[in-house]
Formats: structure tokens, sequence, C-alpha cells
């Protein structure tokens, strides 16, 4: 059963958004970057304050529970990024983006295989699986 999308969606772009440290201040050599949990997603990389995704952690698994059956470990697959949130034509790439970088962030989620490799997927997306 596909998530709902608006609740979902609001929850992603509110958690992403707490966590989420901007670096552009940082990049122009206006003040020193803090310790920070650095994420790399399909075509995005994020860095998160670790104090706010262990705050979030529980929130963020609890939506990562809910993707389809295949991406859970005991289907032995995973599935492709496009697909974590069963309605991919309503949602924008962004909020799938943000919710994979969320769940890399608390190792909830996982790549199949590494980034050199993904050329081997459909659409050369990379493929994820739950971790628990």
């Amino acid at each position: 059963m596909p998530l709902a999308p608006i609740i979902t969606c609001q929850q992603i772009i509110a958690i992403f958004d707490d966590c989420y440290y901007d670096t552009t201040n940082w990049k122009d050599g206006l003040g020193d970057l803090p310790v920070s949990l650095r994420v790399e997603g399909f075509g995005y990389v994020a860095h998160f304050d670790p104090a706010k995704i262990t705050q979030h952690s529980n929130d963020i698994n609890a939506i990562l529970s809910e993707l389809p059956v295949h991406f859970h470990p005991e289907s032995g697959g995973g599935g492709g990024v496009q697909e974590m949130l069963g309605y991919e034509q309503a949602v924008s790439s962004m909020i799938i983006e943000r919710l994979l970088c969320l769940g890399l962030a608390t190792g909830g989620l996982k790549y199949v295989a590494p980034r050199r490799d993904w050329h081997m997927f459909a659409d050369g997306m990379p493929y994820v699986i739950l971790t628990a």
C-alpha cells in the first residue's frame, strides 16, 4: 500500500529541513563547518546535524518502514530510488532524494551496490534496501 503522499511529503520536508546544515556560507569561507554527517544521495550531497538525525531517527525509520515490500530485507531484493514512495508520478524527485538522504543518514537504508555499478540498474538509478 503506498504511503499517504501529502502527509508523508510534509513530514519528510519538515524532518529534512530541521536536520539539514546549509553549507553555502561555509563553502564561501565565512565560517567553519560544524561537525556534520555527510550523506551522498543519488544526485545530492547533504550535511546533517548528527544530534538532529538521532532526534528524528524514529520518525525517519517509521516512514521507511512503510516502503513497499521489495525494499525490505526479507524480500532479498531492493528497489529503485524512483519507486521509493510507490506513487512516483505524484512526488517530486527532491522529496525522494530527501527521504533517501535521511534513510542513509540513520542507517535505515543502504545502497545495494556502489555508485560505480549503478549503470547496471534500470535507468542507471541506484537500488536501495532497508537495513532492518
